[in-house]
C-alpha cells in the first residue's frame, strides 16, 4: 500500500464505491504513500472495497477478486495512521496465481491478526496439498505453518500489527522464520515448488480457514535475497510502518 520501487508508474490499488459500485484506480502521492486523500473524496464517506492490489514488480502479478460480495475492506487508517487491505472472514477472499513459482523463496508480509475466525490465513496455495503461511490457534500462540503441518510457534502478542518474514532456500528444505527481525524457528518443509494462490484464506479449505485481520504490505523474491540484503528491506519496512 506504498510505492516500493522507483521505476513504478502504474497505479497501486482498484477500488468499487459501496453507493454506486463505480471503480477507479488510484497512485501515489509524491512521498510515495498511497494518495489517501484521493481515495477519501472519491469515496465520499462510504466504503470502498478492493477489486485488485497491482504488482509493482513489472511482471504482472496482480492480486484480484472479481465478485463483489468476496471483496476485502479498504482500511483507511491501520499501523502508523497508513492504510491496509481488511479481510473479513464471513466472506473476504482475495485471489493471486503463482507469484513465485521456484524452491527459493523469500517473503515479507505486514499484517495484522484482528480476531478469531478459524485458521489465521494470510496467504495459501494448493496443488495436492496444501501450503499456507497462517496465525493457528489464535486464542493462545500464534503458529507459522508450513507444508503437510510442520510448525514453528512464535510469541504470543497477538492482536498487534507485525513484519512477518519467511526465507526457503536451497532444494527447498532450508527454511526461516522471522517475526518483527527475530528469528522465531526453522520448521521443515519438504521440496515442492513454493507460489501463493489466495490471500485471506486457505486454498484449499477448510471453510475455516479464513483470515480475520489485515495486509498491508507483501513483497517476495525468487531466488533468495542475501542476509544482508534482507536485513536493508526489514528495517525499511520497519521504519515505515513503525514497527
Amino acid at each position: 500500500m506504498r510505492k516500493l520501487r522507483a521505476a513504478y508508474a502504474g497505479n497501486c490499488i482498484r477500488l468499487r464505491r459501496d453507493s454506486d459500485n463505480a471503480e477507479s484506480d488510484f497512485g501515489f502521492d509524491g512521498s510515495g504513500n498511497l494518495d489517501s486523500a484521493a481515495i477519501a473524496s472519491w469515496l465520499g464517506g462510504t466504503s470502498g472495497f478492493v477489486v485488485a492490489w497491482y504488482d509493482q514488480s513489472g511482471n504482472g502479478k496482480n492480486i484480484t477478486q472479481a465478485t463483489a460480495g468476496n471483496q476485502p475492506v479498504y482500511l483507511a487508517n491501520w499501523q502508523n495512521g497508513l492504510p491496509a487491505v481488511r479481510f473479513l472472514p464471513a466472506n473476504s477472499t482475495y485471489l493471486i496465481v503463482d507469484t513465485t513459482t521456484g524452491l527459493q523463496l523469500t517473503m515479507f508480509m505486514v499484517a495484522e491478526s484482528m480476531g478469531p475466525g478459524g485458521e489465521e490465513i494470510f496467504v495459501s496455495q494448493t496443488d495436492a496439498v496444501a501450503r499456507y503461511v497462517a496465525y493457528n490457534s489464535f486464542t493462545t500462540a500464534h503458529v507459522w505453518t508450513g507444508t503437510l503441518g510442520s510448525t514453528s510457534t512464535l510469541p504470543t502478542d497477538r492482536r498487534d500489527p507485525h513484519l512477518l518474514e519467511f526465507q526457503r532456500s536451497g532444494d527447498g528444505s532450508s527454511v526461516a522464520w522471522w517475526q518483527n527481525g527475530t528469528a522465531v524457528g526453522t520448521p521443515t518443509i519438504n521440496t515442492n515448488t513454493c507460489h501463493f494462490e489466495e490471500f485471506g484464506r486457505n486454498a484449499a479449505g477448510p471453510t475455516s480457514g479464513k483470515f480475520n485481520g489485515a495486509i498491508a504490505e507483501f513483497i517476495s523474491f525468487e531466488p533468495n535475497l542475501p542476509g544482508g540484503d534482507r536485513a536493508v528491506v526489514e528495517a525499511n519496512i520497519a521504519a515505515y510502518w513503525a514497527l
